[in-house]
Parts: C-alpha cells; structure tokens; sequence
C-alpha cells in the first residue's frame, strides 16, 4: 500500500533526526581560501570532454591584487560521486600560464555557468 506524501515527508524528518546534525568539517584549505572569496573570478577551466568522459578537473582562479593568482581545483566525478578531491594553492600569474594552464586545459566558454551546476 502506497504511503501519502504527508506520511512520506514525516519519515524522512524521522530519519534526518537519527542521524543527528551534518555539520560542515572546516578545512584547512577552506581557512587558506576564504581571504581571497571576495576577489573577482579570472577564469574557469575545464576540460571539454567533461559531460562524456564523467570524470575531470575543474579550475577556478581568481586575480589578487599584487597580480598573483589564487587557485581552486576540483576533481569532479559527474556520473556518480560528485567532488571527490579539491584543494586550493597562491601562486604567481607565470606559473600559472605555465603549469595550470600548459596542461591541455583551455578557458571553456560558459564555465562559469556550467560549474553553478556542478556546485
């Protein structure tokens, strides 16, 4: 016999109960990146093949003002797991070009509104 909604709504609460409050862990990445949320976004990478493959990393940079970059990269699983690793790194705009960007990721035309779905 089919359960209403109210009676559905009321086990869930139930449920949610028991396993008692999900409080988010603070990282030490998370401490190191907050500082440098309210700069502006500099780009978005993300590899083309992400929606196919299942399984990619996500850039996001944003420009500090003495010109470095600050870095957060996450390894997205799209089909099952979602984040599975993410980590966040300052580094200066040269090395940046070379090692982040050298590495067959391109800026992906969208990628700010493709990550808003990811996150």
């Amino acid at each position: 016999m089919a359960i209403s909604e109210q009676q559905r709504q009321k086990k869930l609460a139930k449920k949610k109960q028991k396993r008692g409050p999900t409080d988010r862990k603070i990282t030490p990445s998370m401490k190191k990146a907050k500082p440098y949320a309210s700069y502006p976004i500099h780009e978005c990478l993300i590899p083309d093949n992400l929606f196919t493959s299942g399984l990619g990393e996500l850039v996001i940079t944003r420009r500090i003002s003495n010109g470095d970059i600050a870095m957060s990269a996450f390894v997205i699983d799209v089909f099952c797991l979602g984040v599975k690793d993410a980590m966040f790194m300052v580094l200066p705009e040269s090395e940046y070009e070379h090692r982040i960007k050298g590495e067959c990721r391109q800026p992906v035309t969208g990628a700010l509104k493709i990550t808003s779905k990811l996150c």
